[in-house]
C-alpha cells in the first residue's frame, strides 16, 4: 500500500497557503471516511493519522505537490474498493501487525539437573590475594563468585597502590630531612611532623590490607620504623639477613634509650 503523507505548507502567499491547507484537510477527512468501508478500519485510520503527523512540517513546494498526488491516488483506490485494493489493504495490515507484534520466542527447555558425583567434593581454594572459597571439581564457577573476587582484587590493588605511593613519599621526605640535617639547618626538624603523618597513614593502610603481596613485609616493617635497606638485600631477597638486621637495629635502639634514661637520672 502506498504510504500516506501529510502537508503543512507554509508560503509567503497567504492565499496559496490557505488553499493547500484546505485541500490537505479535505483529503485527510475523505481518506478517513473511505477507510470505513474495510474491516481493518482501525488499523488503516491509525496509519493515516501517523503519516499525516509525520509529514506535517514539510515546507518544500515540489515535495508538497508530490505528497498531494500520492494522497489523491490512495483516495481513488480506497473509493473503488476493488479486489486488488482489498488484497493490498489486507497485506498491509498483516505486515503492520508483524512489525508491531513480533512472534514470541519459544521457551527453552530446562536443562537436566546433573547430580554431583562422588568425586566432586567441595575443595577449599585460596586466591592469591588470600581470600578463601569453595570450588567443586568439574563445575563451572558461578558468575557471582567471580564478580566478588574481582571486586576484592580491585579494592586490594587500590590499597596496594596507595601504600606504595605513601612509601615513596616517606622515602623522599626522609632523604630531604637527612640532607638538611647534614647541612646543619635548624629548620630541618619540621620534616619530622610530615614523616609522622605519613607513618600513621601507612599504618592505617597496613592494618586494612594485611595480605598485601606486592611489598615485602620485612621491607614494609623497616620503612615503618624509619630504617633503610641496602639495594643488595632488596635484590637478592635475603629475608633472614633482613630480619637479623632489624633485630640488631631494635636492640641498638633500646640500648640508646636506656643510656639516655640513666644519664638523665644521674643529672
Amino acid at each position: 500500500m502506498v504510504r500516506v503523507y501529510a502537508i503543512a505548507f507554509r508560503s509567503a502567499n497567504t492565499a496559496l497557503s490557505h488553499q493547500t491547507r484546505v485541500a490537505t484537510l479535505g483529503l485527510y477527512r475523505s481518506l478517513l471516511r473511505a477507510s470505513e468501508k474495510y474491516e481493518q478500519h482501525p488499523v488503516i485510520s491509525n496509519a493515516i493519522r501517523e503519516q499525516f503527523k509525520a509529514n506535517r512540517h514539510v515546507t518544500s513546494r515540489p515535495r508538497v505537490l508530490e505528497l498531494l498526488e500520492q494522497v489523491n491516488k490512495i483516495h481513488t483506490h480506497l473509493q473503488k474498493a476493488d479486489p486488488h485494493t482489498t488484497e493490498r489493504v489486507t497485506q498491509y495490515v498483516a505486515d503492520h501487525f508483524k512489525k508491531k507484534h513480533p512472534p514470541q520466542k519459544k521457551k527453552s527447555k530446562k536443562r537436566n539437573f546433573r547430580r554431583r558425583k562422588p568425586y566432586q567434593k567441595p575443595i577449599l581454594v585460596t586466591h592469591w590475594t588470600g581470600y578463601q572459597f569453595y570450588r567443586v571439581r568439574g563445575w563451572r564457577q558461578p558468575l557471582r563468585t567471580s564478580m566478588i573476587i574481582k571486586n576484592l582484587v580491585k579494592r586490594q590493588q587500590r590499597r596496594q597502590d596507595l601504600y606504595a605511593e605513601l612509601a615513596a613519599q616517606y622515602e623522599m621526605v626522609q632523604k630531604e630531612f637527612q640532607f638538611e640535617k647534614q647541612l646543619g639547618m635548624k629548620q630541618s626538624y619540621h620534616w619530622l611532623q610530615t614523616l609522622n603523618l605519613i607513618k600513621e597513614a601507612m599504618n592505617r593502610c597496613h592494618k586494612r590490607n594485611l595480605k598485601t603481596k606486592t611489598i615485602d613485609p620485612v621491607k614494609k616493617n623497616m620503612i615503618l620504623h624509619g630504617e633503610e635497606l641496602s639495594q643488595e638485600d632488596l635484590e637478592t631477597g635475603n629475608v633472614v639477613s633482613l630480619r637479623r638486621k632489624m633485630k640488631n637495629q631494635n636492640l641498638r635502639h633500646k640500648k640508646i634509650v636506656e643510656k639516655s634514661k640513666t644519664s638523665s637520672a644521674g643529672k
